[in-house]
């Protein structure tokens, strides 16, 4: 990935969830906001929205993913099975398909975060 804004985040992201209706797809922008406010303050850093480093691209993908998908569960949108590459989740269980992936992203993005922390320790120790 390249330097991004915060509108390919927001693509990025309805890239990865299918059949997104066009009741939630406009929202996209504002939930990729959320999730890029939601990282600056976990991190304690500031990201900005414009030229965003690489290494927060994933975080904030995530984070806009589980937010897309919390916000299509709220607004009421239904969906028999979800699927990312070879992850595939089908009504049946006791959760929601929608339910396990947004928990999915939010795990996904809280594996970035501890990446992100561990770097940023590890730099501040060799140069402290």
């Amino acid at each position: 990935m390249a330097l991004a804004n915060l509108g390919s985040i927001a693509t990025a992201a309805y890239n990865r969830i299918p059949e997104i209706p066009s009741a939630a797809s406009g929202n996209m922008l504002e939930w990729a906001f959320q999730a890029l406010k939601m990282a600056e303050n976990m991190l304690g850093i500031s990201i900005g929205s414009v030229d965003i480093a690489e290494k927060y691209q994933p975080l904030l993908i995530n984070y806009a993913c589980a937010l897309t998908l919390a916000n299509m569960e709220q607004i009421g949108l239904d969906v028999s099975q979800w699927s990312i590459g070879e992850i595939s989740v089908s009504r049946g269980g006791k959760e929601s398909p929608k339910g396990a992936m947004i928990q999915f992203y939010l795990d996904l993005a809280k594996m970035d975060v501890r990446m992100l922390s561990n770097i940023a320790g590890r730099y501040g120790k060799a140069n402290g």
